[in-house]
């Protein structure tokens, strides 16, 4: 029996090519047919957006300030590095961003602006979220783990929980090839936003000041120490001098004058005698030994 060379596996395959293809205007015809649900749904995505933006997004206002580094250097009384100001370099610089980005500034702006009060930064300030997605969640996971809301925190956890979100709304850095800081704050509102960059700039400024001013008192100490050093020292030459004075003979400086006048006629005296001894001997020269 004789088979028939067209139904081999090879007329299979191209029985099914045709069906695997994408038919275009099939797909545009199917799109067509449902192009009021994409409408729909189009309008609602942008309904759902309006809605997010306008009611429901909080808005957020960034505020800027500068601060320039002030790299001369001083000294105080010829004191090397007692109260020098600050290099030029790019370790110098990198370290000043981290000091304006300390929890200490931050702390001061947290005390400065009472923003312990402020909800924006004290979460335990906020209103509870009840019928938001993330709300809704927590309150399921904490029926079902069967536990209680939770107490408001101390007011130690409060205020650190507010510098550390101080900390997060301000960032800092440094315009290149500048000895120029940027300080920018981020927060709800506008006014507020300027004010946190003013008042980090000014606490930046004083704490560079306070720096200074312990440097230079620990100077004056210093030197003051020194002083009083020295004094004792002095005084305690000067009576090892009076001490020494008066346990030995010295000659005073009247007794060297009058000295002086008691010894001047011993020596003209002495002068006299060899001005005569020396023409006696002239004398005798010229009339030769025997008195010729």
């Amino acid at each position: 029996m004789l088979k028939d060379p067209t139904r081999g596996p090879s007329a299979s395959i191209s029985a099914q090519t045709p069906e695997d293809e994408i038919d275009l205007m099939e797909l545009v015809r199917t799109l067509w047919r449902a192009k009021w649900l994409i409408m729909a749904c189009a309008v609602l995505g942008f309904l759902i957006g309006v809605w997010y933006g306008f009611f429901q997004a909080t808005p957020l206002y960034t505020a800027r300030a500068t601060v320039a580094l002030e790299s001369r250097e001083s000294q105080v009384t010829d004191l090397t590095s007692v109260m020098a100001g600050l290099g030029g370099d790019q370790s110098t610089i990198n370290t000043e961003v981290e000091v304006i980005r300390s929890r200490g500034l931050a702390e001061k702006l947290v005390d400065e602006l009472d923003l312990v009060k402020d909800p924006e930064f004290n979460a335990a300030l906020r209103k509870p979220e009840k019928y938001t997605p993330g709300a809704i969640v927590r309150n399921v996971v904490r029926l079902i783990r069967g536990e209680r809301e939770a107490a408001l925190p101390s007011e130690t956890v409060q205020r650190d929980r507010t510098v550390a979100a101080v900390q997060s709304a301000i960032t800092v850095s440094n315009l290149r090839q500048s000895y120029v800081f940027e300080l920018t704050a981020v927060t709800q509102n506008a006014e507020k936003s300027a004010l946190l960059a003013n008042a980090l700039a000014e606490a930046y400024i004083q704490d560079q000041l306070d720096v200074k001013f312990a440097a230079t008192e620990r100077a004056t100490e210093w030197l003051s120490e020194r002083v009083l050093e020295l004094q004792t020292e002095l005084e305690t030459s000067e009576s090892r001098l009076k001490e020494f004075s008066s346990n030995t003979d010295l000659i005073s400086p009247e007794g060297l004058v009058g000295l002086n006048r008691w010894t001047a006629p011993i020596e003209w005296s002495g002068v006299n005698v060899s001005a005569w001894s020396a023409s006696g001997l002239w004398a005798r020269c010229v009339r030769g030994p025997g008195g010729g």
